[in-house]
């Protein structure tokens, strides 16, 4: 009867079909009432509740957030406002944030992109399995890649089947169309261009590593400075800071640490502006020298007193090591 109240137990096993309420009786429920599914639907994904369902087949949003539109099959927005996971988006989920989107892909294929939170970060039509954690104005077009913040940094589409890149943090920052296993972190306006394969720009402003001829895994880094420039067809080469220093074009294993307006010319080179030693032992002057195996090292000097000597020359004795063994 309606308001019972059952005192034994009941035998679940001798029912053979769902008990059905006769009507919603859900306003007289207290915290030891039996619910039915309709109720607890309501409350979970419905009106009222913490919940809705999305326009898309399986997808829901945050019910207490304004204006956002789950649109694709298996799709979840959590939290913020003015958030669109779009029709074919499929498995898109925008955790929070306000103003992001993950916008449609063609095909059917599954696409599991994310925002997590921010604002107007966009994961575009070519991307999937790919994320923007957090930032401002941030977009992915690639697979596999990764944004973690900061603003206004942009990885581009890829026609590849790999691209696996990364943007840390900083703004303005952009790894351009078939790069693959390349990263940018932090700084401003640092650029990976096309077609660059595993090469890293490690913070700094304005530093850029050129395209190839056709993809290449260049494996080429930039660590800090300013306006510094690996240019293209170049491998396995780096600059250590500075400003406005240059390694040319198809230059393999060459380097330069530091200095202003260097340019590096052939493969295999170190350049650096001037070098100064410290911590050598005794007194005087010094001379440097390779021996035969390659080994850079310096001696004391000591004068003789033969025409070649007082003309200004030393000769070097004892050398020890300063770069080798």
């Amino acid at each position: 009867a309606n308001g019972s109240v059952m005192t034994t137990g009941v035998n679940l096993s001798a029912i053979t079909s769902p008990a059905n309420y006769t009507a919603d009786f859900s306003a007289s429920y207290n915290p030891r009432s039996l619910v039915d599914k309709a109720y607890v639907d309501n409350k979970v994904i419905g009106g009222g509740g913490l919940f809705t369902a999305g326009t898309g087949q399986y997808s829901a949003m945050n019910n207490l957030s304004g204006n956002n539109s789950a649109q694709a099959q298996y799709s979840f927005i959590g939290a913020g406002n003015n958030n669109i996971v779009s029709s074919n988006a499929q498995y898109g989920t925008i955790l929070g944030g306000t103003g992001n989107q993950i916008q449609n892909v063609p095909g059917t294929q599954p696409i599991h992109n994310m925002i997590a939170s921010g604002s107007t970060n966009i994961i575009q039509h070519n991307a999937y399995y790919s994320a923007i954690l957090s930032g401002q104005g941030n977009t992915i077009d690639d697979r596999f890649s990764l944004i973690l913040g900061g603003t206004a940094n942009t990885i581009e589409s890829s026609v590849i089947q790999s691209s696996y890149n990364l943007i840390s943090n900083g703004s303005n920052n952009r790894i351009k169309t078939n790069s693959n296993y390349s990263a940018i972190i932090g700084g401003d306006n640092n650029t990976i261009e096309s077609n660059v394969g595993a090469s890293v720009i490690l913070s700094g402003n304005s530093n850029t590593i050129e395209s190839p001829v056709s993809n290449a895994t260049t494996f080429d880094f930039i660590s800090s400075g300013v306006s510094n420039r690996i240019k293209s067809n170049t491998r396995f080469s780096s600059i250590i800071g500075g400003f406005n220093n240059t390694i040319e074009s198809g230059l393999t294993g060459s380097v330069i640490l530091g200095g202003i307006g260097i340019t590096a010319t052939q493969s295999n080179t170190v350049y650096m502006p001037n070098i100064a030693v410290t911590s050598l032992a005794g007194n005087g002057d010094r001379v440097m020298m390779v021996d035969a195996s390659g080994n850079l090292k310096t001696a004391v000097t000591q004068a003789l007193t033969d025409p070649w000597v007082l003309g200004g020359n030393n000769i070097a004795l004892d050398p020890t090591a300063f770069i080798g063994t």
